[in-house]
């Protein structure tokens, strides 16, 4: 698998979204509180849960 099929999906902005912003992998941010997000880290997408997850990651 490389990092073009790989999609990393997590809570944390600095253990998560700045780990994944220097490897170069897309990142589903999961923001269940509301944090303001750190704009060095851009997630591919954020979400509220994970419920929204499928229809994210299903082609089309």
């Amino acid at each position: 698998m490389t990092k073009d099929e790989t999609i990393h999906v997590g809570m944390g902005q600095f253990t998560d979204l700045k780990v994944c912003h220097e490897l170069g992998v897309r990142s589903v941010w999961i923001d269940r509180v509301g944090d303001p997000l750190n704009p060095d880290w851009p997630p591919h997408a954020t979400l509220d849960d994970l419920s929204g997850l499928p229809d994210l990651l299903s082609p089309g």
